[in-house]
């Protein structure tokens, strides 16, 4: 990679023509988009001849390279159809650029900014992304971060889970993170992650797909942390959903204030959201 990078925060490159090559290895070709954490390029692996996606990390402060590396190191171990490859881990003047899978068929949030998904896409859904969770969890590991932008789709419509920038050993003694509209009750009173938090997470992006938008979207801020704390956002939810039993008597359990009486595994829920076909 050429000292550019160096400098540069990226988050400042806006035209194709600002952004030098990475090296002889990897010509990037635009700018996909800017998260918590750091900011995606589009970029051609011209040693291997495929596309990848380069996830730059300004933020990441030198004492948090190592944790970045066990983390990498941890992701490329896994192998899932359900979650996006890690192919490499750059570290370029204590700044790391990861190198992941290109996801050629956008985001689910790209998708829902033209609507919601009726019942059976919703469901289809929640299979493959249940898969990868439980998979992910079987592993002793915690995803903390699911949202519509963090899944994203190959070219063929296979859905994965991506971005596991702040992926965690279930053990792990970290705070919850996460995205605040995501986060369960129990995360927000409690800052120890566990699988709760992530099943918790994964049924608000659902129903976020089944009725649009989020729930809590536009309401004022103390308003948001409020329904979050009691745990009142699938109350709030019902109100703007479709009308279909089976799927409101699945959300409202995926989303009951009390955790002892939710799902204890997403494919449990997503088994709950499957839509009966006539015979």
């Amino acid at each position: 990679m050429t000292e550019w990078l160096a400098d540069a925060t990226l988050s400042h490159l806006r035209d194709v023509a600002d952004w030098p090559d990475l090296g002889d290895r990897y010509e990037v070709l635009r700018r996909l988009g800017r998260g918590g954490m750091g900011v995606v390029y589009e970029a051609r692996d011209e040693a291997l001849q495929r596309s990848v996606a380069l996830k730059a990390l300004p933020e990441v402060g030198p004492d948090e390279i190592a944790r970045v590396q066990n983390e990498a190191r941890l992701m490329a171990t896994l192998q899932h159809p359900g979650i996006a490859v890690v192919f490499g881990l750059e570290t370029f003047r204590s700044m790391p650029v990861l190198v992941v899978e290109m996801l050629a068929g956008g985001t689910l949030q790209d998708r829902l900014r033209s609507g919601a998904l009726p019942a059976p896409e919703v469901a289809a859904l929640a299979r493959p992304l249940a898969d990868a969770l439980d998979y992910l969890h079987a592993a002793g590991i915690l995803h903390r971060d699911l949202k519509p932008s963090n899944v994203g789709f190959t070219a063929s419509g296979q859905p994965k889970v991506f971005d596991l920038g702040v992926a965690v050993k279930a053990d792990a003694d970290r705070v919850a993170g996460g995205t605040l509209l995501y986060l369960s009750p129990d995360a927000v009173a409690d800052d120890r992650p566990d699988r709760m938090a992530d099943l918790w997470a994964f049924a608000v992006l659902l129903c976020e797909a089944w009725v649009g938008g989020h729930p809590l979207a536009g309401l004022p801020i103390d308003e948001q942390l409020a329904h979050l704390k009691r745990g009142t956002l699938w109350a709030h939810a019902s109100r703007r959903c479709p009308d279909d039993a089976r799927l409101k008597a699945a959300f409202a359990r995926a989303l009951d204030p009390d955790a002892s009486r939710r799902f204890r595994t997403a494919a449990e829920f997503a088994r709950a959201l499957a839509v009966e076909t006539p015979p």
